[in-house]
């Protein structure tokens, strides 16, 4: 016999060195038993044994032959690397084209998913050695590690060689009954071992059922998924429970998946697993475990923190249906409530149902706690870790022999209590030997080794965020506030903070103009001041003389704080230069700072003990918002951070924003050309925003063959919802374009000041010059334009001193040019000054929408004054620019299924893609299926829009309905379709156009709704395929603005109950063709199952107990969908869909 563990080592020298392969003869000859009950030995045998088989399996299924491959390649590039550095100079370049083949190789490498704890560290040194090769441009050590490489290349090669060339000879070893075997007898001794320390008598086993003990291993994430949330199939990161079906010794460490998941107070559970009898044969101990998080403000609002007494986490239960007080229907349950985190077991000596201890808490708000209840025997143990501290409870009770067991956690619990509110990780469940922990020492090595506490949330995750670029034009007049916050849900940073220059311009003070409110509060709980949150971080202009900073902080977990702490900073009428003003939280010292920099002085405070509520997501506001006067001045450069200090030198700027020579639209210099020729212009585009004060361009130029002649050109587009939205269109007499001036500090009107001057009224374009004999320095023409959202215009205007007229060129896209003529009289010119865009001295709001591909042009060649050299020598090359988005783009928001509850919250808005920007067509379609409730009257399937979040008015504001449907039960079921109109490109339109599809009470079967608008044709239209028919719907001569971005909402609002039910298939589609009615078969046929398709390893443990079990083949296809649609028969059906991996 071989002693110890020699037996696997020997086993195993296949896999770690040069030997031969042992006798399998030998093998089925071992006597495992002779170890006794040495528990180590055993363990080790198990582990190896384990090792030994799914190596084994990867020369089955190809994977050795895989690594071989790879290896082999790389030798060869190592080789080659060698034989370079031996027979010539190695210079840099070699170097580098090596070190790209090595990147590439490691990469490759790095995707071979290799679970073999033998093999995997000889592949990590491998892989560590081509990484030095990568890094180090040494010649020397570059040999030296590829000679290592070379050779431990060389030695994993010969033995995986080996190891699949007589790996066929080990098919013959049981290696399932070897590992039965060891865990037969570590389980007999240490039942043997626990009747000896533990008095029982009603639960004593004999020994024949001691040694026939089947030990079940549930663990993440490999095999079997669990019933699964709405919000769990939303999310890519989603937590499984598994079923390992092998007879498993547990007594090591297992890892849970390391996912963080939401659980919702209000909703179901987020995990629901059932145990059966043919898993629980002889099973005497249990335990669960997981990491979890209380969070006051997330995923639901919690307004008055940890108010209810109680507030469901966890249950294992052994009854099926189970009520909640019974005999076994807590047999380890966990709920929190308000004095502690409370334990409950049941006992069947005493007939007590419902056990409690309970282990207190102080402030948990965002605090990662590991939780993790046991029994074995008479005996349960509760066990809590907060920060570094483990306590634990111990009751004496006596659980029956359970045959079936439930694990239920988070949710609601069958509406009987509220739910836990935060987030969950690595959740355990074991059955058999090992799942009972009772020590402090068992608890860290079986549990905490492999289960660590979720990273810090603001570990290497800083950001910065670009809110406000260059300088904008702020007033107490504007009627909007500005709001920019991201929809996607983040990390939950710990750190975060504002900074942003501001220069106030002085008017009648109001009470208070706003600088920048953040707050975690969204529009219908911020009251400004009253809830928590509402002043997360806010800085305001008083009317004494000072900036007010206000902060909030909570004091406990039962909703009391103090919403509005104040600090002032005296501005000492330094306000009207340029400062600095920033704020900042940092939860993890809990204070807040503030800052003003003004041009000679830094003033700080500080707010000392500030507890912020932690959240993923914050809403920020600059210069306005709906509670104070709009900031009067200008603002710039304001950047929102997180998870780094405000306070360095990258957000404390020397030097304040420049008004001067802020050139961003690419011009080239003029030069004086003596023959007509085509200047080929910039393509790049550049936004030009209502309210920016700097211009996008100014190019001063002196010559004297200015005298002779000068003209500008550009392309330009007008939008009234970008870069920034003009919700009551364009209210102002005029907007500035351009001018070109003779005068190097102009005024407006004075003579030079509109040379060739370009201006936007209200229905045309006016051009503007000079006539020096009659003194009329505002002399003008107009072009007529109707709806010119989103059309690229030409524009050409020169001047001849030769002719002494000025002609200025439109061409709306498409169409023919038009041209004005004015005859004027210019003096001598040499100096010339072109300004493009902005605000023009703050006289006039800039045009808002997008300049490109711009000319400035000096000397008689720069005069055109024909529509044939406008085509030849500006047009011909200076085209009008491509579309953004030509290429179809669908956005598969919901894949497969997602379920959709009435309580459910409101669900973030979701972008369309930044890459596909102002598209002309665009739809949204997919599967919706309502589970039968009481409906009100009108239930939201979808809503795209163009106003997000707080700008949405529902239906007061153009573009808050763009593609909208309901569903409602009047008239015997309906749906209604909604879309908008502009009038005209002064505010007026009509947000809400509506027609009505009747659904016949056909709403609880699958549909296909499609609805799409197509700016180019100016229809909106769609159809909903109902199951007997199709109804179908037109809009005709609808108008929408031309938007770079659009926002959905699905099944929810916040104007609307939500959906009940379930939604497939859900797409939103973009650019060219996405308004057709044609959609790719895969979308036309129906959702099959409840949930998205999952791996399934035993049909039975997906199905029902006592369930008819058919499964979904290419044949049945068919029939299953027509049966799925059909109403609930008495007969209980699992259609299940069996995969290979």
């Amino acid at each position: 016999m071989i002693s110890g563990v020699a037996v696997i080592w020997v086993l195993l020298e296949v896999l770690i060195a040069k030997s031969s392969l042992i006798n399998i003869q030998f093998l089925a000859k071992i006597d495992i038993e002779s170890y006794g009950c040495d528990n180590n030995m055993l363990i080790e045998a198990e582990e190896g044994l384990k090792q030994l088989n799914q190596t084994i399996h990867y020369v089955q299924i190809g994977k050795i032959e895989e690594y071989i491959n790879e290896l082999r390649e790389l030798y060869v590039l190592v080789k080659r690397e060698l034989d370079e550095q031996l027979f010539q100079t190695f210079v840099q370049i070699e170097n580098f084209q090596y070190s790209y083949l090595f990147k590439q190789k490691f990469d490759s490498l790095k995707h071979i998913e290799i679970k073999d704890k033998l093999i995997n560290p000889q592949f990590e040194d491998i892989r560590s050695l081509i990484n030095q090769i990568i890094k180090t441009l040494d010649k020397q050590k570059r040999k030296t590690n590829c000679e290592i490489l070379s050779q431990k290349i060389e030695i994993l090669l010969e033995q995986l060689t080996y190891i699949e060339v007589e790996g066929q000879n080990l098919n013959d070893i049981n290696f399932e009954e070897l590992i039965s075997k060891i865990q037969k007898i570590r389980n007999k001794c240490d039942n043997d071992l626990t009747s000896q320390q533990i008095k029982t008598v009603d639960l004593q086993l004999s020994k024949d059922e001691q040694t026939q003990l089947k030990d079940i291993f549930i663990e993440l994430p490999e095999q079997l998924q669990v019933i699964k949330t709405s919000f769990q199939i939303e999310n890519d990161d989603q937590i499984n429970l598994s079923i390992d079906q092998e007879l498993i010794m547990s007594q090591f460490c297992v890892k849970g998946e390391s996912s963080i998941l939401d659980m919702f107070s209000s909703q179901k559970h987020i995990i629901d697993l059932k145990v059966n009898d043919s898993k629980l044969e002889g099973v005497i101990e249990y335990g669960y475990g997981y990491w979890i998080r209380w969070l006051t403000k997330w995923p639901e609002q919690q307004k008055e923190g940890i108010s209810k007494p109680w507030y469901f986490i966890s249950r294992l239960t052994k009854n099926d249906p189970y009520d909640n007080i019974s005999m076994g229907d807590r047999i380890l349950a966990i709920w929190l409530g308000q004095s502690g985190y409370t334990f409950v077991t049941n006992d069947v000596t005493s007939q007590n149902p419902n056990l409690q201890k309970t282990l207190s808490y102080q402030d948990i708000e965002g605090v990662w706690t590991y939780i993790h209840f046991s029994y074995k025997q008479s005996q349960a143990i509760g066990i809590l870790r907060i920060e570094e501290e483990t306590r634990m409870v111990v009751f004496d009770a006596i659980h029956e022999q359970p045959n079936f067991l439930r694990l239920i956690i988070g949710g609601s619990d069958l509406n009987q209590y509220p739910g836990f509110n935060g987030q969950i990780s690595s959740p355990i469940f074991k059955l058999g030997a090992g799942s009972f922990i009772n020590t402090e020492d068992d608890f860290n090595r079986f549990v905490m080794a492999c289960n660590h506490k979720p990273e810090p949330d603001c570990r290497d995750k800083s950001q910065i965020i670009q809110l406000s670029q260059g300088i904008k034009k702020y007033d107490t007049s504007q009627s909007q506030f500005y709001e920019h916050f991201n929809n996607q849900k983040q990390k939950f940073p710990t750190i975060y903070g504002i900074g942003g220059w501001y220069k106030c311009v002085e008017i009648d003070q109001q009470s208070e103009n706003l600088a920048f409110r953040i707050t975690i509060n969204n529009q219908k709980i911020n009251n400004n001041v009253e809830e928590l949150g509402d002043r997360t971080l806010v800085v305001w202009l008083n009317e004494k003389q000072q900036y007010t900073f206000s902060t909030y902080t909570y004091f406990n977990m039962y909703g009391s704080g103090q919403s509005n702490i104040v600090q002032f900073i005296e501005h000492k009428d330094k306000h009207t230069q340029w400062h600095y003003i920033s704020f900042q939280y940092n939860r993890e010292i809990r204070q807040a700072y503030g800052q003003i920099i003004f041009k000679d002085e830094k003033m700080n405070l500080k707010f000392q003990n500030i507890n912020h509520y932690l959240v993923p997501i914050f809403r920020i506001f600059i210069g306005n918002d709906q509670f104070y006067s709009g900031f009067n001045g200008y603002i710039a450069d304001v950047n929102y951070v997180t998870c780094q200090d405000l306070y360095n030198q990258q957000f404390n700027p020397s030097k304040p924003p420049d008004l001067i020579n802020h050139i961003t639209l690419p011009i080239q210099v003029p030069e004086f050309n003596s023959e007509y020729q085509c200047q080929i212009s910039d393509n790049t585009i550049i936004d030009s925003a209502y309210d920016d004060i700097q211009s996008i361009a100014e190019i001063e130029v002196s010559d004297n063959n200015l005298i002779e002649g000068y003209g500008y050109s550009f392309w330009l587009r007008y939008l009234t919802r970008y870069p920034k939205p003009m919700y009551q269109g364009k209210t102002q007499p005029w907007y500035f374009v351009s001018r070109l001036t003779n005068n190097i500090n102009y005024q407006d009107t004075e003579k030079g000041d509109r040379l060739l001057g370009i201006w936007q009224g209200q229905g045309f374009y006016t051009f503007f010059t000079n006539d020096y004999k009659t003194n009329n320095w505002n002399l003008n023409q107009q072009i007529e334009y109707y709806d010119i959202e989103g059309v690229w215009t030409f524009f050409y205007f020169s001047y001849s001193n030769t002719f002494n007229k000025a002609v200025g060129f439109i061409k709306y896209s498409d169409q023919d040019s038009q041209s004005i003529t004015i005859n004027a009289y210019h003096e001598t010119i040499i100096y010339l000054k072109l300004i493009i865009g902005g605000s023009d001295l703050s006289i006039y709001p800039a045009i808002n929408g997008q300049f490109t591909k711009a000319t400035f042009k000096i000397g008689s060649t720069a005069f055109i004054d024909t529509i044939d050299k406008l085509n030849k020598y500006a047009l011909e090359c200076n085209p009008q620019p491509n579309e953004f988005c030509d290429q179809y783009d669908q956005q598969i928001v919901i894949e497969n299924i997602q379920k959709f509850q009435e309580q459910q919250n409101f669900l973030s808005e979701i972008q369309s893609n930044s890459q596909t920007q102002f598209p002309n067509e665009y739809s949204v379609f997919g599967w919706f299926k309502w589970e039968p409730t009481k409906m009100e009257l009108w239930h939201l399937a979808f809503r795209l829009h163009i106003n997000k979040e707080e700008t949405n008015k529902n239906d007061e504001i153009l573009g808050d309905r763009t593609l909208a449907a309901w569903v409602s039960p009047s008239q015997n079921g309906i749906y209604a379709m909604a879309t908008y109109s502009y009038k005209n490109l002064d505010g007026n339109g009509e947000p809400n156009i509506v027609q009505i599809i009747p659904q016949d009470q056909q709403e609880t079967k699958w549909h296909f709704i499609f609805f799409s608008y197509d700016r180019i044709r100016r229809i909106a239209g769609g159809y909903i395929k109902f199951q007997n028919k199709q109804e179908s719907i037109h809009f005709d001569n609808i108008n929408h603005f031309l938007v770079p971005q659009f926002y959905l909402n699905i099944g929810k609002d916040h104007f609307y109950k939500s959906w009940n039910g379930y939604i497939g298939k859900l797409t939103m589609n973009l650019c060219n063709g996405a308004s057709k009615y044609s959609i790719n078969e895969d979308f036309m046929n129906p959702p099959i199952n409840t949930y998205p398709n999952f791996y399934v390893t035993e049909t039975k443990e997906i199905c029902l107990i006592d369930t008819k079990i058919i499964q979904v083949t290419q044949e049945n296809l068919s029939s299953v969908i027509n049966a799925l649609q059909e109403e609930e028969t008495k007969e209980k059906v699992c259609f299940c869909s069996l995969m290979n991996d």
